[in-house]
């Protein structure tokens, strides 16, 4: 995974069921949710609100976050770590599939030329 920023972002961990105790890698830190994903739903991590979530295939929405892995910030296993600038390699067992969604942040709007 690339973050192009130029600072470490937020991002949006989506797991689609079938899972069990889901977990990927990226760079050298662990994230890891101690849940059963059932077939047709998914697991939804957003660091930036420091969700967990699964969400049933009917809509209805179960809170995870009593089942993440604990860590603290830095540790090498804290679920809300930010991605760091740069590439960073991504690894799991690959027996579930999912998606990473970087949230790229500004504090100011970016410059336009003009003529």
């Amino acid at each position: 995974v690339s973050n192009d920023g130029m600072i470490a972002c937020d991002w949006l961990w989506r797991v689609y069921g079938p899972a069990t105790s889901p977990y990927v890698r990226i760079g050298t830190d662990l994230h890891k949710v101690n849940v059963d994903v059932p077939d047709g739903a998914r697991l939804e991590v957003d660091t930036s609100e420091h969700t967990v979530r699964v969400i049933m295939s009917d809509g209805t929405v179960e809170d995870a976050y009593a089942d993440r892995e604990r860590g603290g910030k830095g540790s090498g296993s804290y679920l809300f770590e930010r991605i760091p600038t740069g590439d960073s390699s991504v690894t799991w067992d690959g027996s579930f599939f999912f998606d990473i969604v970087l949230r790229e942040s500004r504090i100011a709007a970016p410059y336009e030329g003009g003529e």
